[in-house]
């Protein structure tokens, strides 16, 4: 492989990285969800996840646009998610170092840790979605366990794969 190759951006795999993390998100969103409440509804996380865009008085109405609305707005925030990965892992080159450095697998848990912490602390605060205390429980480590190791690192391995 060439230097420039190596730097390339391959759209393919940027977009199956983002649909099996944005996949595996939703399914950890339902089954946090159940643990939580004891019985949720996907329909009711993809209304969540409206709620963000459309505001959560609107997004409570539901029905099949509400919740189409939710399944595009998660699978695009996790293309970007994974666009971010692809990019500046290849382009930015203290981040490049580090992800050489760590691998595609420690740095994929790093990357769902960046993910988790930017989605909490800056896209859901500045969202419509409403969002409860930051309280440290086993909901909140089976939400960084689980962006690390199902929207993180699955995008780092797929992104890698050459």
């Amino acid at each position: 492989m060439t230097e420039g190759h190596l730097w390339a951006v391959r759209p393919g795999q940027v977009l199956a990285a983002g649909a099996v993390a944005a996949i595996l998100d939703f399914a950890l969103a339902c089954a946090i969800g159940f643990g939580v409440r004891g019985v949720i509804a996907p329909a009711k996380v993809l209304q969540g996840i409206a709620s963000g865009a459309i505001g959560p008085d609107v997004a409570a109405e539901g029905g099949w646009r509400i919740w189409a609305a939710g399944a595009v707005l998660h699978f695009t925030i996790a293309l970007i998610w994974a666009a971010i990965y692809a990019v500046s892992t290849r382009r930015i080159a203290p981040i490049r170092a580090l992800r050489l450095g760590l691998g595609p697998a420690r740095s994929g848990l790093l990357f769902g840790f960046v993910v988790w912490a930017a989605m909490r602390f800056l896209v859901v605060p500045l969202s419509h979605a409403r969002s409860g205390p930051l309280v440290f429980s086993g909901v909140l480590v089976a939400m960084v366990t689980g962006h690390m190791l199902l929207v993180g690192l699955p995008i780092a391995l797929i992104s890698e794969r050459r």
